[in-house]
């Protein structure tokens, strides 16, 4: 069986054989593409958000590891770890 490709038949094709051609795109296939391009920035805005999120937690960790009760609790731990 040949297939017709932008109008021209498949090598070894005969006239007598019936040819398959591209049909035009159904409401599915039209769906399905509209679906894709709608989708195509949203992984820039997840890696975006979790970016904000994770400098969010870097500055709150600063602030709470910035205290002087936090450094003298964690000075006391290393201390008595080496001491060991």
């Amino acid at each position: 069986m040949g297939i017709t490709i932008a109008g021209r038949p498949s090598p070894g094709a005969t006239t007598a054989e019936p040819t398959m051609t591209a049909e035009a795109p159904t409401r599915t296939t039209r769906w399905a593409r509209a679906g894709q391009a709608a989708d195509q920035g949203t992984t820039t805005a997840e890696y975006a958000m979790v970016t904000m999120a994770a400098v969010a937690f870097g500055g709150l960790l600063m602030k709470v590891l910035g205290g002087s009760e936090v450094a003298g609790l964690l000075t006391g731990l290393v201390r008595r770890a080496l001491s060991v």
